[in-house]
């Protein structure tokens, strides 16, 4: 064990980078046989069996050196809250739903009049939804906030 080489914050920067990376490693292993649709997307995954192949074995090397250093560093594992991985993204999504207004679309170009009494209600209720989702999941059956 290798522990003693690092000191607490050199310890917590290494976890939360192979954390990182490891949650990164999920999302493109689902990715690689995702078939999903929204409004405004879709998302049809295209890997041949050989590259899905592939790619599955680097991820399975790649997660034996993250379980090999978290072993060799004492590395704890973090138990995570999905309320509070939501309650992020929506709050961040939040922010990205105000430029949906009238007003900084002006960056991009003179505004039509009449665009402010169509968009701005639209954009202000995404908005409201996103924050009304987000204090869903922040207070739990518990009454906590994550």
């Amino acid at each position: 064990m290798h522990a003693h080489l690092l000191n607490e914050k050199q310890k917590r920067s290494v976890a939360v980078t192979l954390r990182l990376f490891e949650e990164r490693l999920t999302e493109v292993e689902r990715l690689l046989t995702v078939q999903e649709r929204g409004v405004l997307y879709e998302r049809v995954a295209h890997f041949s069996p050989r590259q899905q192949e592939k790619m599955r074995a680097l991820i399975d090397e790649a997660r034996g050196v993250i379980q090999d250093m978290a072993r060799e560093f004492e590395l704890e594992r973090d138990i995570q809250n999905p309320a509070r991985r939501i309650f992020g993204l929506l709050s961040i999504t939040w922010e990205s739903l105000e430029e949906l207004h009238s007003k900084p679309l002006k960056a991009y170009g003179a505004v039509d009049p009449r665009l402010p009494e169509v968009i701005d209600p639209l954009a202000e209720k995404l908005a409201r939804l996103a924050v009304e989702i987000r204090r869903a999941a922040a207070h739990g059956e518990d009454g906590k906030t994550p």
